[in-house]
């Protein structure tokens, strides 16, 4: 490697950003340090009721207040976990066969009370106001 783009490569070394955080994780917003985090592994969770984090809903929304020509209807047998049949693995088919993970579903065709049947859940979580959000989703049709 030559002199000039070993000194090139050390000089952008030295020059590139470094992390200003007690704890890499973290991130700031206006000098107030955040390090909390909410993740779940669906992937491995037999019972979505047993994660204290999250709260399956259970409502209805009518047609009026949803603005719309339906309305909607929360329902827990909606929400539904397929954790891996393999404990130990990260890949494979869920116990109930498909793709593992926790299943939301919205039922199809035209509801005879008006009302889709939908899924939903919520974080209980009331120390958290503002956050980034990742999810690995995947739509069937």
């Amino acid at each position: 490697m030559s002199t000039f783009l070993t000194f090139t490569l050390l000089l952008l070394l030295f020059l590139a950003p470094r992390a200003h955080a007690n704890c890499e994780c973290g991130y700031t917003v206006n000098a107030t340090l955040y390090t909390d985090l909410l993740e779940t592994d669906f992937l491995h969770l037999p019972n979505i009721t047993l994660d204290t984090d999250w709260e399956l809903q259970n409502y209805t929304v009518s047609a009026a207040d949803a603005r719309g020509p339906y309305g909607k209807n929360a329902t827990l047998g909606n929400v539904v976990a397929n954790p891996l049949k393999d404990n130990t693995s990260w890949t494979g088919h869920g116990i109930l066969g498909g793709d593992p993970g926790l299943q939301l579903w919205v039922r199809g065709g035209i509801p005879s009370d008006g009302l889709i049947p939908m899924a939903e859940l919520a974080s209980t979580r009331e120390d958290m106001l503002y956050g980034s959000f990742r999810a690995s989703l995947k739509l069937t049709g």
